[in-house]
């Protein structure tokens, strides 16, 4: 493995070039090291910012034309973008996609979360809510042992995005 090491005025960085690493990760396509690491976490809090305007509008348009199908409107969104977004070509890019997808789960999280309780009494309601939440638990314990065995974050992208597309299927 050879270090490259770059100086800029904040200090020293120490780059290791994207061309010895078998493992293709997300900082090191963009360059988003030394100076612009910060635009590597930037992605996450752009993502949450998406998830609040579209909890804020799709809300609303779900209170207005009918949860469920707002919340179909808003689990193709999550699909469609979710898996666009593992085939950005840059950074700007990238960073458009996520946003769209995080308003898209705005919409379908409180959406199904909604439509999950609705049909519950009102004495089970706030178990039949913890229990929707369950699934979306589960899957974040999953996360890890999925991004260790798959280490190319496009690759992991589409492979997560998949598991969504069949639900699509049984739309009616």
């Amino acid at each position: 493995t050879r270090v490259c090491i770059t100086r800029y005025k904040h200090g020293t960085c120490f780059l290791f070039l994207k061309y010895y690493f078998k493992v293709f990760c997300f900082p090191f396509q963009w360059n988003l090291v030394c100076k612009n690491a910060y635009k590597a976490d930037l992605v996450q809090s752009i993502l949450m910012a998406g998830t609040l305007f579209g909890a804020l509008i799709l809300g609303a348009l779900a209170d207005k034309y009918g949860r469920r199908k707002i919340w179909y409107i808003s689990f193709t969104g999550l699909v469609i973008f979710g898996f666009a977004s593992s085939f950005a070509p840059t950074y700007r890019i990238y960073v458009l996609l996520r946003f769209l997808t995080g308003f898209f789960i705005g919409g379908e999280i409180l959406s199904a979360f909604v439509l999950a309780t609705e049909l519950i009494g009102p004495s089970y309601r706030g178990f039949a809510g913890t229990m929707a939440q369950c699934f979306f638990t589960t899957g974040l314990l999953i996360l890890p042992i999925v991004a260790y065995l798959v280490r190319d974050w496009r690759t992991l992208s589409v492979l997560l995005s998949l598991p969504f597309c069949v639900f699509i299927l049984f739309f009616r």
